[in-house]
């Protein structure tokens, strides 16, 4: 394992300890291997040395074990990191055993930065706010890991997984650690600490807030704490690492769309192709006069699944749709009417399909469910910024389906999640108190539930029980009864879609086991009585799709997406109520909007 040690001298000395996993500080003798190392100096993985130049560049060399790699040559990887190259920042970078750079940045930020080497480009990712608020220190001991100081001297452990983009572990771990003056690792959580005194220490962190036998043992000194120290970060490891596996992701062929109006009065239609793509439509006239166009969204690629969509504060869509890999991609428009900016990946390891929802403050906030029934859950540091690492919210053994996500009156938000026992929690967040559940009863429903609230701000859930009948259940002042109604009258083949409609009514469609889509919904506002169902198309469309509704309470409409056996979307507008036929239940009356295929 190599140590180096930077003099204040800006002379560079190497020394090895052949028991790093003991601390049995077994050191074959320091020796000098190099000079005018000035600035900051930080170990990488594979023998690469970097040097942060008080000017900006950061040179990169290679030590062979017994010399430098062509004679000592470096190789300018980047310029204009003048920060890192100062002694106020020297503790606030690390570089971890893939030779990804984890930085507490000016902005205060955690940064994670990654140098291909075939490219010669960086590619940098803003972690987390506030670091700079908290921490003074941050080093590497394996992959992702971060041990970070407080100015309080509390030492907090945190892991990070480049792939999934989980924070798979955080927590405190140790206090009184102000003393320390430099932190460094060659991995497996194995920290080597040179303090103020001199003292050189040892500690291997064992996992669950616990510390290693004779950790914070001396195994040397005389290193004074101007001095760096810094040691290969790829000499330990831990079998396994603690990052997740990738999980395989089931096919989903035939899933329904997004629908989703925005407040610039557009409606956007999105849905994944067969072979992976993903389609978009933008509308801001329904009134039928307008073909409603279709377009491939470029780079948007190897998805599958239902998408999710959401206004960000700005009045640009976000859209995110699972990556047959695992990894949730997103795209964002360039302005409320824009295009779509290239798809980036933001990981996620989900198994089904992910949600996303503005929340009250006009942040997006998303979840997704992974292969061990665990909900990961990211948000928006801020109003239009990027999404935060995921992170894990609790694990209920839940299915691999689109979680249900509404947002209900004043700050009540309400996910719903179909579990593989076959029935339903409700996660409810109100008014800043996180994170009451229920489960709503009962067994063998399947697929994603379609959740609204109602007038009277009670959440009802409408889902497909084990003898694929639509039923409904409704929140009560002391929580939900646990009791199921049925909606009688449809055989369905997939999941009910719900909405309230501009006329207060709650608007159920479905699509019938008979391949047609059919309505339902109350007969008036607030009424526990629905309407007979009815298919939306006499007869003359079927879909292979489940349905998607959304309202148009602007227009005092409402619409249903679904896609033909040939995968052709379809849209049909229900129409106003003074428009309705004239019958006692006042059925809506369904039209359909012209719609072109995308090529």
């Amino acid at each position: 394992m190599s140590n180096f040690v930077i003099r204040s001298d800006q002379v560079l000395d190497l020394d090895v300890d052949s028991e790093p996993e003991a601390g049995g500080g077994a050191w074959s003798g320091r020796r000098s291997i190099g000079s005018g190392w000035s600035g900051t100096t930080k170990a990488g993985p594979s023998g690469y040395v970097y040097s942060f130049r008080p000017d900006g560049e950061v040179r990169r060399l290679k030590w062979l074990g017994d010399r430098w790699e062509n004679n000592g040559a470096f190789a300018t990887i980047a310029t204009g990191w003048n920060v890192w190259g100062t002694s106020s920042y020297r503790n606030r970078l690390t570089i971890d055993n893939r030779g990804d750079f984890y930085g507490i940045a000016p902005d205060n930020a955690l940064h994670w930065w990654r140098y291909d080497n075939a490219t010669q480009a960086w590619t940098e990712r803003l972690l987390d706010y506030g670091w700079g608020d908290r921490f003074n220190l941050v080093a590497s001991a394996g992959a992702g890991v971060l041990y970070a100081r407080q100015t309080n001297g509390d030492l907090f452990r945190y892991q990070y997984d480049t792939a999934s983009q989980r924070l798979v572990d955080f927590g405190k771990v140790g206090v009184g650690w102000q003393t320390a003056a430099d932190v460094t690792s060659p991995g497996g959580d194995l920290l080597y600490v040179s303090d103020n005194s001199g003292a050189f220490r040892w500690y291997r962190y064992a996992g669950d807030g616990q510390w290693a036998a004779g950790s914070g043992k001396s195994i040397g000194g005389g290193i004074p704490a101007d001095w760096q120290l810094e040691i290969s970060p790829d000499g330990c490891k831990v079998t396994p690492d603690g990052n997740p596996v990738r999980p395989q992701v089931p096919a989903q062929p035939n899933a329904a769309a997004s629908l989703l109006y925005t407040s610039t009065g557009r409606l956007h239609y999105s849905y994944v192709v067969g072979d992976g793509r993903m389609v978009n439509a933008q509308a801001a006239d329904l009134s039928g006069n307008t073909p409603i166009g279709f377009s491939v969204i470029p780079s948007f690629l190897g998805v599958t699944g239902v998408p999710t969509a959401a206004e960000a504060a700005n009045g640009r869509v976000q859209l995110l749709g699972l990556g047959t890999d695992a990894e949730v991609r997103s795209s964002t428009q360039a302005s409320p009417t824009g295009a779509w900016s290239p798809t980036t990946k933001v990981g996620g390891f989900g198994t089904g399909p992910a949600s996303l929802l503005r929340l009250h403050d006009s942040t997006l906030f998303g979840y997704v469910v992974d292969g061990e029934g665990c909900l990961w859950w990211t948000a928006e540091r801020a109003q239009n910024a990027e999404l935060r690492p995921w992170r894990l919210f609790g694990c209920d053994n839940y299915a691999p389906v689109q979680p249900t996500f509404v947002r209900g009156t004043g700050t009540t938000t309400f996910v719903t999640l179909l579990r593989r026992s076959g029935d339903y929690r409700t996660i409810v967040s109100r008014d800043g108190v996180c994170c009451p559940s229920s489960l709503l009863g009962g067994s063998g429903f399947s697929g994603a539930a379609a959740t609204v609230v109602d007038g009277a701000g009670r959440l009802r859930v409408f889902a497909r029980g084990a003898d694929r009948q639509i039923y409904s259940q409704t929140e009560t002042a002391t929580g939900f009864p646990q009791v199921w109604t049925a909606i009688p009258g449809l055989i369905a083949a997939g999941s009910p879609s719900a909405i309230v409609a501009p006329n207060g009514t709650i608007e159920i469609v479905a699509r019938g086991a008979d391949g047609y889509v059919y309505n339902t919904g109350q007969v008036a506002p607030g009424s526990s009585a629905f309407r007979a169902w009815r298919d939306i198309t006499d007869h003359t469309q079927q879909s292979s799709t489940d349905p998607t509704a959304v309202s148009v309470p602007d227009q005092n409409i409402w619409v249903v997406a679904f896609r033909d056996g040939d995968d052709v979307p379809k849209l049909r507008k229900a129409l106003p109520p003074t428009a309705r036929v004239a019958s006692g239940d006042h059925e809506p009356v369904f039209v359909d909007l012209p719609v072109q295929p995308a090529q």
